[in-house]
């Protein structure tokens, strides 16, 4: 009714991703990933002209993304992360060539753990021509490394059509203690993993 105000919805919250990188899998540059690199071997490209319905993926990447892809075993590797620390490895997919499922079936490891076991895109999307985002958490290796194995599986190849490795924010620190002395007062916390540093705020 007019000049009646509703109560307030319930309280939310969320950190954006810091993206460290983005690629357009067997594509040029679609703002803001980057033209296909990071791979080995070359394996092989396929594009489509047909528009990608990306309405059941939160976030999703841009129309070219979908509509370019590579495919067959390959490794894409992305270094100069932090070691040690936890990323959010965001996998794009699309199936732009089988119109049914059970045409296409492979698997996917991220540094040596497989994340994806006979993985039918055309299953997960319900059609043809729909994006699909896998999301797993990662942690770069002790050289600051991420390699994504795309392996072949039952059925025809391994295919990808864009990939982001994000930063994740840790998680806010437990078990804050303050103890009163002479002038001072000293904290303790449980350290958070991933943390590099620690902010103090008082109020």
């Amino acid at each position: 009714h007019s000049g009646l105000e509703a109560p307030n919805s319930n309280e939310a919250s969320a950190m954006p991703l810091v993206v460290a990188y983005a690629v357009n899998c067997g594509g040029s540059a679609a703002a803001p990933f980057v033209a296909d690199a990071y791979y080995s071997p070359a394996g092989s490209t396929f594009g489509t002209s047909t528009s990608i319905d990306t309405g059941g993926v939160l976030d999703p990447a841009p129309m070219a993304v979908y509509q370019t892809e590579r495919y067959r075993t390959l490794t894409y590797t992305f270094t100069n992360l932090t070691p040690n620390v936890g990323y959010k490895v965001r996998l794009h997919f699309s199936e732009n060539y089988w119109s049914a499922s059970g045409k296409r079936l492979f698997n996917v490891f991220i540094n040596g753990t497989q994340v994806l076991s006979s993985f039918d895109i055309y299953l997960t999307a319900g059609s043809q021509y729909r994006a699909v985002l896998e999301e797993f958490n990662a942690r770069a290796d002790g050289s600051g490394q991420i390699a994504i194995l795309f392996s072949d599986g039952t059925a025809d190849h391994a295919k990808i059509n864009g990939i982001e490795i994000a930063m994740t924010a840790p998680a806010a620190p437990t078990g804050l203690a303050a103890t009163a002395a002479n002038g001072q007062i000293t904290l303790q916390w449980a350290a958070s993993a991933d943390a590099i540093s620690y902010r103090v705020q008082r109020a």
